[in-house]
């Protein structure tokens, strides 16, 4: 009996088997949020912090500069300091009035920030996102507790943090007298961070 094949060709000697295909490698995207997963340092040249103060009806900004300290990965906080008498008002006199008189600079040598409990509102983003966090600071030798909002971008050096919240003068150490018009200072804390060498 004969076997007989209908409808099969022979494929021509010239034409390969199909190869495998190889699966796609994963596609990995760096996110904003990987900033909180990295060890981070304080740029001085760049991080400041302001008040916008009001005194005897004239509003003025007193800056200072030279911020130092860093963020922590693994305990989800950040430390910094700046030094008392970097404050810059425009005005040398004022200058040195707002050292001796309210920050007391001679014995209280540095002001303290301290950054936890940051929150992304779009950890997925690539590049920026708005933040929430809990603070403390410390100057004249007390400590109080902040929160604020701000927003966290990528920068091509690192990363730019820009946090803003209301400092209460009257829950505090720091003693601005009847010359003040504000109870409550509005401050703006940059960090210009960098991973940690």
């Amino acid at each position: 009996m004969a076997l007989v094949v209908v409808g099969c060709k022979q494929a021509p000697a010239n034409v390969e088997a199909p190869k495998e295909i190889a699966a796609a490698p994963a596609v990995t995207t760096a996110t904003i949020s990987d900033a909180l997963k990295t060890d981070l340092e304080s740029s001085a040249d760049g991080s400041y912090v302001s008040a916008a103060v009001v005194a005897s009806g004239d509003p003025f900004a007193a800056k200072f500069s030279g911020v130092s300290g860093g963020w922590v990965a693994t305990t989800q906080s950040g430390e910094f300091a700046v030094p008392a008498a970097s404050v810059d008002t425009g005005i040398a006199a004022r200058n040195g009035h707002a050292n001796t008189k309210y920050l007391k600079s001679g014995e209280f040598d540095t002001i303290t920030f301290s950054l936890t409990d940051v929150v992304l509102s779009e950890p997925e983003h690539p590049s920026m996102s708005a933040v929430s966090f809990e603070g403390a600071v410390g100057i004249v030798g007390g400590k109080s507790n902040v929160s604020g909002v701000g927003t966290l971008t990528k920068t091509d050096g690192g990363y730019q943090f820009e946090g803003k919240f209301d400092f209460d003068v009257l829950g505090s150490k720091l003693e601005l007298g009847d010359l003040f018009d504000k109870s409550v200072l509005p401050i703006t804390v940059v960090l210009e961070l960098k991973e940690k060498e």
